[in-house]
């Protein structure tokens, strides 16, 4: 159990680190991203970083290539901020969750604008 917890505690702490450092980084391409959650491997050698952007669809791309340039970096902040020998190899999805949401939203109105018809 203590183990599940210290997994949850660093996966916190990083998606803290992450989301401080997005705000202090220069480079625009992380303008409006949030990180949502990050999930964390139980031997802590991986960590899978979750973030949306508002706006423009097309911007998703350009994040993705900004996390790819800046995951050393992001990663020896972590080590640093964290106090851990080795943070985990970071990889950065896409979080779809809000899309799907929204998609099933529309499913439900057409659903209910065809019933009342």
């Amino acid at each position: 159990m203590s183990k599940q917890r210290r997994t949850f505690r660093v996966a916190e702490r990083i998606q803290s680190v992450i989301a401080n450092q997005l705000l202090r980084l220069s480079d625009p391409r992380f303008f409006l991203v949030t990180i949502t959650h990050v999930v964390v491997s139980r031997d802590l050698k991986t960590a899978k970083v979750y973030w949306v952007v508002s706006g423009d669809k097309g911007r998703i791309s350009e994040v993705k290539g900004a996390f790819e340039s800046a995951q050393g970096m992001i990663r020896g902040n972590i080590a640093k901020e964290i106090g851990m020998r080795v943070a985990p190899e970071l990889r950065f999805f896409y979080d779809d969750t809000l899309d799907t949401q929204e998609a099933v939203n529309e499913i439900f109105e057409r659903m209910r604008i065809e019933s009342d018809e």
